[in-house]
């Protein structure tokens, strides 16, 4: 899935900062997984897709509440540390 990255917050660049310095760890794939973990519990508790999520908040048929911030932030995430597919 293809997103727009925009500038991140201090405290997001510092998170991102401090898993790119665990990429020379034999952990990153462990940290890899567990942030796709996540992102599919959020699929599982909503009964949907991250891309359908995406849709349909760009769609205006779903809020923007904490639950769906906390998702898309996971999905950012998810998104700048792992390869396009």
């Amino acid at each position: 899935m293809a997103t727009t990255t925009s500038p991140l917050s201090p405290r997001s660049q510092a998170a991102l900062d401090r898993f790119r310095a665990m990429t020379d760890q034999p952990h990153t794939d462990q940290a890899i997984d567990s942030i796709r973990r996540r992102v599919a519990t959020f699929e599982r508790i909503h009964e949907m897709s991250s891309s359908d999520m995406v849709a349909a908040l760009s769609a205006g048929t779903i809020e923007e509440t904490d639950d769906i911030c906390s998702w898309l932030i996971q999905l950012d995430l998810l998104n700048r540390v792992t390869p396009e597919q």
